[in-house]
């Protein structure tokens, strides 16, 4: 079983992609990005795979957590990506995803981490 963990902190809401992120173990800071499986926009991802894949803006940059899926499709019953709505996974769940159906918008109302202490907006 395949295991994904994406964990929102805070993406500012938007339609314009800048940065291209592969899943993987560790954390991004950043506004907008397009994010990939860890084959990339041409290749699928590998078996095994378990990741804790961490995205935050810069700090001084303001919105909501919105994650907008173009496509999905993972295998259904056997591989999951769970969604987290804040920076690690003692927050709550917002979506846990296997299978081929398109969650399309997938939102976080934690919004921030101020002075390093959580503030869930």
């Amino acid at each position: 079983m395949k295991k994904i963990t994406l964990l929102v902190c805070l993406i500012y809401s938007s339609v314009i992609f800048s940065q291209v992120e592969l899943m993987r173990d560790g954390s991004v800071t950043t506004c907008t990005g397009t994010f990939y499986d860890s084959g990339g926009a041409g290749a699928g991802y590998s078996n095994d795979e378990s990741f804790t894949f961490t995205i935050c803006p810069d700090p001084l940059v303001g919105g909501q957590a919105q994650l907008d899926f173009i496509t999905f499709n993972i295998q259904q019953n056997a591989d999951f990506m769970t969604i987290y709505n804040g920076p690690d996974t003692t927050y709550d769940v917002l979506a846990t995803l296997t299978g081929s159906i398109n969650p399309g918008a997938v939102t976080a109302s934690f919004a921030s981490i101020i002075g390093g202490q959580p503030n869930p907006g």
